[in-house]
């Protein structure tokens, strides 16, 4: 028998059938289990399958999971699909919200700029390393201004 911090075995016996809370209890035992061992893309990933189970069962808990997916792949600097699930995030609270006081579309386009400005930043990083390393750039001190 496999235990819950089996490395998939488990939860891909569990996915075709992933539509109750048996299910998404399972997954988030995992998504414990990679946490705790310290494997932070592993435990994303859990967390997102947590989530996916348990849209239909409780939607606050399936946010819950996907924003602990977004912490961990914020962490790991994988920001667009950080954005990806805050965007699963708003359409949760889109079909949940009765006023239409939506903030999800907000944060899902705050993520978005993040991911831009962090691509922006390693663009002009890797051109700044490049003309430096071709002797194009020169540091200029505090001396010389």
């Amino acid at each position: 028998p496999w235990s819950l911090c089996a490395p998939l075995p488990l939860p891909l016996r569990l996915r075709p059938a992933c539509t109750g809370q048996e299910a998404a209890d399972a997954f988030a035992r995992c998504a414990d289990c990679q946490t705790h061992l310290k494997s932070p893309h592993e435990a994303a990933t859990f967390n997102v399958e947590a989530a996916n189970c348990y849209k239909k069962v409780d939607p606050s808990s399936a946010m819950n999971f996907f924003r602990n997916a977004i912490s961990l792949y914020c962490e790991m600097g994988r920001f667009t699909t950080a954005a990806k699930h805050q965007q699963a995030i708003a359409e949760l609270q889109k079909a949940c919200d009765k006023h239409g006081t939506v903030k999800g579309p907000a944060i899902a386009a705050d993520v978005v700029k993040m991911l831009r400005a962090a691509v922006r930043l390693n663009v002009s990083t890797g051109l700044v390393a490049s003309a430096a390393a071709a002797g194009q750039y020169a540091i200029v001190g505090a001396s010389t201004l």
